[in-house]
Formats: C-alpha cells, structure tokens, sequence
C-alpha cells in the first residue's frame, strides 16, 4: 500500500465543517487470498494519559471514510497489552462516496493490560483484510488481540481499491449527575 495526504475531502455542505485533507491508503499490491495470519490495517495509538479519559466508560468513534470497494469493514480497539478487544463493524454502501460512521463501543473493562500513563493507552485500528486468526464476533470486549470478523471485505485484492479517511473522532459522554 502507499500511504498519502489527500485534499480529496468531504465538502462543508457534506460534513457541516472544513477539512484539510484525508489519509488515502492507495493499494498497490494484490492479495487476494488473504491467509490467516494475515492483515492489514490502518493504526492510531493513544497514549494512556489520554485515553484515561475515555477508559471504562461507554465511547463513540465517529469518521468520515470513502472506499472503492463496498460491503463491510471493521474497526478494532485494543489495549497496549494486546489482551483485550472489542471489534465493530461498519458497512461502505456506495463506491467512491464520502461517508460518515458512527460506532458506539461498551465501557473498557478493568481486567487486562491498560496503560493509562505515558505508553499506549488504547489502540484503533481501521482494518483493509484480516486472516481468521485474527477474527472474532463484534460488538463485545473479547480476551485477546484481534482485527476484524469474518465479515470483513478484502480490500487488499485490487490495486484498484483506495480507502480514504478523515474526520476521526473519539469521545466519552460524561455523566454529570441528576436524576
């Protein structure tokens, strides 16, 4: 894949605000059978100061994203000990089109390994393709490291296919009392 910095954004009329560029994911070599070791992925790290905020406590991920190839992707979250999971996935329901995401995940559970310092908080990882080793059921927090479900278009099979992103955002929504 060649990683760039694309002025290929979602308009203001789209989006309700300006953005300056996308990361496109250009691929240029095919895999088109993807083995079960095998992945590929787009990674942000948070480091744990940060992600302190967010931690134990129901988060939204939201993003704008446009890919040539439609059907069903998968976004991960991942603890810095590669002990805990939770995989979603979101669907691209039109080639070539800006669109925006929403995923809400669960509270991250206390239990595994968690940097909440200066190291790896949390990991995000937009996912292109993903093996079955690294393949799980969404919606949950699972024990282990994983990418993807078994739903997870291949991305990786054309060197057609392209994958922008921009506009991602993560956040917590506070409970500030009342009853």
């Amino acid at each position: 894949h060649d990683l760039t910095r694309s002025t290929d954004v979602p308009t203001v009329a789209e989006a309700g605000r300006l953005f300056n560029y996308s990361l496109l994911v250009d691929c240029t070599t095919v895999d088109s059978s993807i083995a079960a070791g095998d992945f590929s992925l787009i990674s942000h790290r948070v480091e744990g100061y940060n992600f302190l905020n967010i931690a134990q406590q129901i988060m939204t991920l939201s993003f704008w994203v446009k890919a040539t190839k439609t059907g069903i992707y998968c976004v991960d979250f991942r603890n810095s000990g590669d002990d805990r999971t939770y995989v979603a996935e979101y669907t691209i329901n039109v080639t070539d089109t800006w669109e925006f995401k929403t995923i809400t995940v669960t509270a991250s559970p206390s239990a595994g390994t968690w940097d909440y310092t200066n190291g790896i908080g949390l990991v995000i990882d937009f996912t292109l393709s993903c093996g079955s080793t690294f393949q799980t059921t969404a919606n949950a927090w699972q024990t282990g490291a994983f990418f993807g479900t078994s739903n997870q278009v291949n991305a990786t099979d054309n060197t057609a296919n392209n994958f922008r992103i921009t506009g991602v955002h993560c956040w917590a929504a506070h409970y500030t009392g009342g009853t």
